[in-house]
């Protein structure tokens, strides 16, 4: 599909959430872990810690998310310790955890690569190997309700768009249909009205939708801020939330601009 979009100069915008199929012509919308994990890294190195240890199973997404892990150390001067990889089917993550429980001095902070019950497993494990003031991190697959049900994963620390800004997405979409959306609706709603924009601004302009157009400004969606750039890929302004045993708090808002990115 890309090759014949681009041989006829039209914009692709695209939901998936792989980083690596971003090109030029070919925008990725998608929450991409990469995003998250700078976000969560650089909240938890303004705090202080810069000694990290990351849990990821041995999966694609573990693969870009330790490969995430260790760009955003680098970008804000922290160290990743220890990378401990398990198998997805491991029952016992009593392994992972008691390697870091090795370390010394331990790490200040581990971001757990991984959602639902593992998450919840692995933050258990975590606390019971002694690693009590360890601070755990985590990406998007912790915004999911109930994870706080699990006493050690409570206070850990995450990166999802704002929940305020898909709030009142949910609820105008669920007062005009009905229901509660799907949660990919907000890529499909946003892409809608990015392109509604940047056509409304070319012929307010007088230039046509292209590229340039679409990579010129900040657009607030239904996740919050984002803003195309020239290589396809998307930078998004997210928050930082914190798990209580019913849900998750806001504990660093998104930005309402993206203009930290310099571009």
């Amino acid at each position: 599909m890309r090759p014949i979009a681009a041989a006829a100069g039209v914009e692709m915008l695209t939901f998936t959430t792989d980083r690596r199929l971003a090109a030029p012509g070919s925008h990725v919308l998608g929450l991409t872990p990469g995003d998250q994990i700078d976000r969560i890294v650089g909240f938890a190195r303004a705090g202080g810690a810069a000694r990290l240890a990351v849990l990821a199973p041995r999966t694609p997404y573990g693969d870009v998310a330790t490969a995430a892990a260790q760009e955003s150390a680098g970008r804000y001067g922290a160290q990743i310790v220890r990378v401990e990889r398990y198998d997805p089917n491991l029952t016992d993550l009593s392994v992972p955890a008691q390697a870091l429980a090795q370390l010394a001095p331990p790490p200040q902070a581990a971001l757990i690569a991984d959602g639902g019950q593992p998450a919840q497993a692995l933050a258990r494990a975590v606390r019971e190997a002694g690693l009590t003031q360890v601070q755990l991190l985590g990406a998007g697959l912790w915004d999911e309700p109930g994870l706080g049900g699990e006493p050690a994963l409570v206070g850990g620390r995450f990166a999802a768009p704002d929940p305020a800004a898909r709030a009142d997405f949910e609820s105008r979409y669920k007062a005009l249909f009905g229901e509660k959306p799907h949660r990919i609706a907000t890529l499909a709603y946003d892409a809608t009205a990015l392109a509604a924009t940047v056509a409304r601004r070319g012929v307010t302009m007088g230039k046509p939708l292209d590229r340039a157009g679409l990579t010129s400004f900040d657009f607030s969606g239904a996740d919050g801020p984002m803003r195309l750039q020239g290589n396809g890929a998307t930078r998004r302004g997210l928050a930082v939330l914190e798990i209580t045993p019913d849900s998750a708090r806001v504990v660093d808002p998104a930005p309402r601009t993206l203009e930290f990115l310099g571009q």
